[in-house]
């Protein structure tokens, strides 16, 4: 364990230059006693924090210096004035809207032209194609495959901060963003609350794991929309039962190494009978040799499915938003049999599948 402090907490000069007015609606989210300035450095600081320990540490400082005067929410949908197509890798703008808002903004004495508004625009929605195209360091070189299913305000906290880095060095385009800030949804604004932690680190963070960003926002008094689920968490647990070479793992102690990497409240099968619904629900199928004794109570690929099913279908079917499934095997038959049965729930939850094969997991979506 590492002897050695926190990183430092930043050194906050006395007066801070003010942010442009801003409206309730987008990028005024005042912390009580907290200039927001001051707050993001904080933030910034917080994330540095290497261990997990250090980490909670820091969270516990940002209670000092109070939270949100109310909880505010992230749940805020907006008509866009473009958008970037994952599936297609396409960029749409509307120019129509577009023009209807540059001429309502000059109605209201708002100095905006139509080609300023649009290049904004046109950068923002490129900022998220490259966010999503960008290539890992593995050796697969994979594109962020969870983009699309990724928490929207987690995108747009990317977005608008490398959209705001790159219009700041043109004064014209500047002003434009900030105008157009006003009157977009508060998660529009959140990049206010990321502004000194560096591009790169923040966008490997929300890509690989998310739940530190998730973790800051609620301890500020966000509502967040459902947890995201944590690719390098639910990593961690795949590479713990691959490394389970004696077979120790039963369906007991499943929960226990689930909670160890998943945040939050989870249901978990098979483990320890409950009666309360989660956001998240886990089903493990675990069939290799080491796990073939049945009292050690795992499930194979039918009766996970099973279990999966009764979940949905039952109570907690109207809670559950992400099913991830972990599984040592991959029955195709078995899948085409129960998939009609996933097909009722798409649309209310997100179905991950991580597979555990020669040493390595691999991660999809059904």
């Amino acid at each position: 364990m590492r002897n050695d402090p926190l990183i430092p907490v930043p050194k906050i000069p006395p007066v801070y230059e003010p942010l442009p007015s801003q409206t309730q609606r987008a990028s005024e989210l005042p912390i009580e006693s907290m200039p927001l300035e001051q707050l993001a450095e904080l933030i910034a600081w917080a994330l540095k924090q290497e261990t997990e320990e250090d980490f909670q540490k820091a969270l516990e400082k940002l209670d000092e210096f109070g939270r949100l005067p109310k909880s505010v929410t992230l749940y805020e949908t907006v008509d866009p004035l473009g958008r970037y197509d994952s599936e297609k890798r396409t960029i749409t703008i509307d120019r129509d809207k577009v023009g209807r808002l540059v001429v309502d903004m000059k109605s209201k004495g708002q100095d905006i032209s139509g080609g300023n508004l649009e290049e904004v625009v046109k950068i923002h929605e490129g900022k998220h194609a490259l966010h999503h195209l960008a290539q890992d360091s593995s050796k697969h070189n994979r594109i962020w495959d969870e983009f699309s299913h990724t928490p929207s305000y987690l995108l747009e906290i990317l977005a608008q901060l490398f959209t705001y880095h790159q219009v700041q060095i043109n004064p014209t385009l500047k002003t434009t963003f900030l105008e157009l800030e006003k009157r977009q949804p508060t998660a529009y604004g959140l990049w206010r609350y990321f502004k000194y932690v560096p591009e790169e680190g923040l966008y490997w963070m929300i890509r690989d794991d998310p739940l530190r960003i998730e973790k800051v926002l609620k301890r500020i008094g966000f509502d967040l929309p459902p947890e995201a689920i944590s690719k390098q968490g639910i990593g961690k647990i795949a590479g713990e039962i691959y490394d389970d070479r004696e077979g120790k793992i039963d369906g007991g102690t499943l929960p226990d190494i689930v909670s160890k990497r998943h945040p939050y409240p989870a249901v978990c099968y098979p483990g320890k009978p409950g009666n309360a619904c989660f956001q998240t629900a886990f089903f493990f199928s675990l069939t290799a040799r080491r796990y073939a004794n049945p009292d050690k109570g795992h499930l194979n690929f039918r009766q996970m499915l099973g279990c999966l099913a009764r979940h949905m279908k039952g109570k907690c079917g109207r809670t559950t938003k992400q099913v991830v499934i972990l599984s040592d095997n991959w029955d195709a038959d078995t899948y085409d049999e129960w998939n009609p049965i996933i097909d009722e729930f798409r649309d209310t939850a997100i179905f991950h599948v991580c597979l555990i094969a020669g040493g390595d997991h691999y991660w999809f979506r059904i």
